[in-house]
């Protein structure tokens, strides 16, 4: 449901993250509704390996991400709980209320329980924990991406022009439309899908190629033969009909 969309271009492991301060003045603009800025890094829960998330609003999260929490509460975590799509929880046998010893890039091992379970979508998927828990414990609690629901009747673009003037010191970060967003992310697949149409012409323009070689030298090797059946009485039609 985002209207817009804060995010950076990863070129490395690490990818660029968005200023605090940025998003205090994005949430401060007069048409912005809600901001869900959320981080993910690798960590270990219950003996999994994986990236783990945190958003820094959850309700805005909820609503921006249509978060469908099928047990257990999304925005009530507190600092010992986290919550995981049912893909995830199935896989792993995982129940509400668990408990599971969590290790994360900072500090030693954290006994964290199954504090809601929620339906994974592509907008939100995996394990989520409290964002007081990825402060103390990731490499870095700075968001990577940022979404920007806008009140009814805030002009976009508008917004944007706002937000671009916002992260003008901060050149590695941009804001997007939420089609522009969907357009850099299936780009990929529009390049991958060229390729493939170039090599499949290729393919077809030596089939092409190689069936009417065949053919021609199939009629050059039979030009007698050809010409003793016109002799006696064969009609050019016919011969046509034939080579056809």
């Amino acid at each position: 449901q985002a209207d817009l969309i804060i995010s950076g271009t990863q070129t490395s492991a690490i990818p660029p993250t968005i200023d605090p301060a940025d998003l205090v003045k994005v949430r401060a603009l007069s048409g912005v509704d809600a901001v869900a800025a959320e981080t993910a890094e690798p960590a270990k829960i219950g003996g999994v390996a994986g990236y783990v998330g945190a958003f820094d609003d959850v309700a805005a999260a909820t609503t921006i991400l249509k978060v469908d929490v099928t047990g257990g509460s999304f925005t009530d975590l507190g600092s010992t709980k986290f919550a995981v799509d049912d893909g995830t929880a199935n896989k792993q046998r995982w129940s509400l209320g668990q408990t599971v010893t969590a290790q994360f890039s900072r500090g030693g091992p954290r006994q964290l329980s199954v504090g809601a379970i929620y339906k994974g979508s592509q907008g939100v998927s995996g394990i989520v924990v409290p964002w007081s828990v990825a402060t103390a414990a990731f490499r870095t609690a700075a968001t990577s991406q940022a979404y920007v629901k806008l009140k009814p009747g805030a002009s976009a673009t508008a917004v944007k022009k706002q937000i671009d003037t916002i992260l003008a010191d901060s050149p590695e970060v941009n804001v997007l439309t939420r089609a522009e967003w969907v357009g850099n992310l299936t780009q990929i697949f529009g390049l991958v899908l060229t390729i493939v149409q170039v090599l499949l012409g290729v393919a077809v323009l030596a089939a092409v190629l190689g069936i009417v070689n065949t053919l021609v030298l199939s009629v050059l090797e039979r030009t007698r033969e050809l010409g003793m059946l016109r002799a006696i009485g064969l009609r050019r039609g016919q011969t046509m009909r034939m080579v056809t």
